[in-house]
């Protein structure tokens, strides 16, 4: 019988960090053999029924993968003092042990991604795979031709660089423009910034679109678990 500590064993299984294994330890969320268990506790993998959030955890580690229409209000992180709603408020339970792929700021919509697959998370955040990400986005104003070619060619500034965007308009007058913008940076606010920078205030912000995953008819506040096509075609990316 070959034992192994609860914390080590959890994270080996699922992907998430030490520290959020003893949260769910400290918390009650994790179960050993129908009692709830302690921190330091050393389980035998081959006997011992483990559940976390009330999911068993067995065998190899489990990949999971769910998509999530962000609502506006709610920050990308796990806790906040400041703030109690948060992302995992809208996912159940069972997935809190998930971490998110990129951010969203609070006051913005759209498509976010869980999942404990590290190797995905690298692909598809790490600048070098130049991952697209497309939004919806309402400015205020008109945006210019010049100013759509300059964003469509980066911006350069002593205090703001952007690579090459791609921009399509929806719809455009004197007071707002609808559109839709692709990046594959990810940058602080980078939308914003980039519209910001032209005097152009965002009226609403939406990511509909993260490689090949799109948001589709899925609505603010729903989720829903990846299918075998969609996690084939994110791990194509190279």
């Amino acid at each position: 019988m070959t034992e192994i500590r609860i914390q080590k064993y959890i994270r080996d299984l699922t992907g998430i960090s030490l520290r959020r294994t003893e949260e769910l330890i400290s918390s009650g969320r994790v179960v050993v053999n129908g009692v709830k268990a302690v921190l330091g506790l050393k389980i035998d993998p081959d006997n011992d029924d483990v559940v976390v959030n009330g999911l068993v955890i067995k065998g190899e580690k489990q990949i999971e993968y769910v998509m999530l229409n962000k609502k506006s209000g709610y920050m990308t992180t796990r806790y906040d003092p400041n703030n109690p709603k948060t992302v995992y408020r809208l996912i159940p339970d069972k997935y809190a042990h998930l971490v998110p792929v990129g951010r969203l700021d609070i006051d913005t919509e759209g498509l976010l991604l869980f999942t404990n697959d590290g190797n995905l998370v690298y692909r598809m955040t790490h600048p070098k795979f130049e991952v697209e990400k497309e939004y919806y986005a309402e400015i205020s104003g008109l945006l210019t031709p010049s100013e759509k070619s300059e964003i469509e060619k980066g911006i350069r500034t002593d205090n703001f660089r952007t690579s090459p965007a791609k921009i399509g308009i929806i719809r455009s007058t004197n007071s707002q423009t609808r559109l839709n913008i692709t990046i594959h940076e990810g940058q602080n606010h980078e939308v914003k910034r980039i519209f910001g920078y032209f005097g152009h205030k965002m009226m609403y912000l939406k990511r509909v679109r993260v490689a090949s995953l799109k948001i589709g008819e899925l609505k603010p506040g729903q989720w829903r678990i990846l299918t075998s096509k969609e996690i084939s075609e994110l791990k194509n990316i190279n």
